[in-house]
């Protein structure tokens, strides 16, 4: 993703060369792809309108709070590969960041709004919300900003201020996450893996 541009780039790995570049959403930041379909997860969110209260970014007029200047919208961008266009947008929390899939389902950390969206990529729309705040009264600013769906079904969200892997049971038809606690890490962590041949899951610290 090019946050610069606010533009996904398809890439020939073959020639390494670049042979598309897509509009997106506001600072492009991650992409999933699944078959014809690619997610980018846009951390300035929508396209500014002239109602809004704007702040410029790097050329780009980000949508802001009118208060604390920051922005105010997240999205996630629902692109059409063959097209080679955007075809539509899913609105998600703010500074939204990395990305995973599981089947049907993709989980997208909102690093400003100390959660992760739960989308159904099937109907476009969000179905449930995780707030990864830590333990009850906690302060905030957790900045979830890594996921991995694990193999026994369960999710881990890198915690970068916590310094921690937070482990949950995502919302499921008639319940709703389930916290089951956290991993200590080193000094901000920032992604997280799983390797299912060693029965280990692997942390980036930044």
């Amino acid at each position: 993703a090019y946050s610069v541009l606010n533009q996904l780039g398809v890439i020939d790995v073959a020639s390494d060369s670049v042979v598309q570049q897509i509009d997106v959403g506001n600072a492009p930041h991650s992409v999933v792809v699944s078959g014809r379909t690619a997610w980018v997860s846009n951390e300035g969110g929508r396209r500014a309108t002239s109602d809004d209260t704007t702040n410029d970014s790097d050329g780009t007029a980000i949508v802001v709070d009118k208060v604390h200047g920051a922005a105010k919208t997240g999205t996630v961008s629902v692109v059409d590969l063959p097209a080679g266009k955007e075809i539509g947008h899913v609105d998600v929390g703010l500074h939204p960041t990395a990305m995973a899939l599981r089947g049907s389902t993709l989980y997208v950390a909102n690093t400003n709004s100390d959660s992760v969206s739960v989308v159904d990529t099937r109907t476009r729309r969000v179905h449930g919300t995780i707030a990864v705040t830590p333990y009850p009264g906690a302060p905030y600013g957790s900045h979830p900003n890594g996921l991995a769906p694990l193999a026994d079904g369960r999710l881990a969200v890198t915690l970068g201020r916590d310094n921690a892997v937070a482990l949950y049971e995502p919302p499921a038809r008639g319940r709703a996450s389930t916290y089951l606690g956290l991993l200590p890490t080193a000094w901000y962590p920032s992604a997280v893996v799983e390797d299912q041949r060693r029965h280990q899951v692997l942390v980036v610290n930044g």
